[in-house]
């Protein structure tokens, strides 16, 4: 925890304990740790996170049935932290309990029955570099012949595939 380093870095102190409560600002938060993959160089290459990706993606197909001890002890085995990708840490109860980009991606893969694992990215405009709007977004979308989502339609589909089920 952050509190376990200020005594050595008092320069820390003033950035809160994220551990403990997790809070930001008054806001809940999904991040967890950073991770590589033990198969990495650097980890900050595409390659390195997309190795790191997939082989958590694999790692997480892979987990039913481990013990929380074994499964701890072959993350250990696989990852190393700190590292270059973030683990995100959906909200128990999923969209029941918060709406937010990790919930929506998780409830994604469970409705097409896929692996609990899912990897997100902001869209940066090409020109200045700041994050799309909607907007932008969607003309890139239409533009590359993409899918295009928003958190409303993930919902709603979500209400109507749990009443199917």
């Amino acid at each position: 925890m952050l509190s376990d380093l200020t005594p050595k870095y008092p320069i820390l102190a003033g950035m809160g304990d994220l551990d403990s409560d997790r809070n930001y600002d008054n806001n809940k938060i999904s991040f967890g740790i950073t991770i590589n993959n033990r198969k990495t160089f650097t980890g900050v290459t595409d390659f390195d996170r997309s190795l790191t990706i997939k082989e958590l993606t694999r790692f997480m197909a892979n987990i039913d049935g481990m013990t929380p001890e074994a499964a701890r002890v072959r993350f250990g085995q696989e990852f190393r932290a700190p590292g270059h990708v973030i683990l995100l840490n959906g909200a128990r109860g999923g969209l029941t309990k918060r709406q937010g980009h990790t919930e929506l991606s998780l409830e994604l893969v469970r409705m097409a029955g896929l692996i609990q694992s899912s990897t997100m990215c902001e869209m940066l405009d090409g020109v200045t570099g700041k994050a799309r709007t909607k907007a932008s977004a969607e003309r890139f979308a239409a533009q590359n012949n993409l899918a295009m989502l928003n958190g409303g339609d993930v919902i709603q589909a979500f209400k109507s595939h749990d009443q199917i089920r």
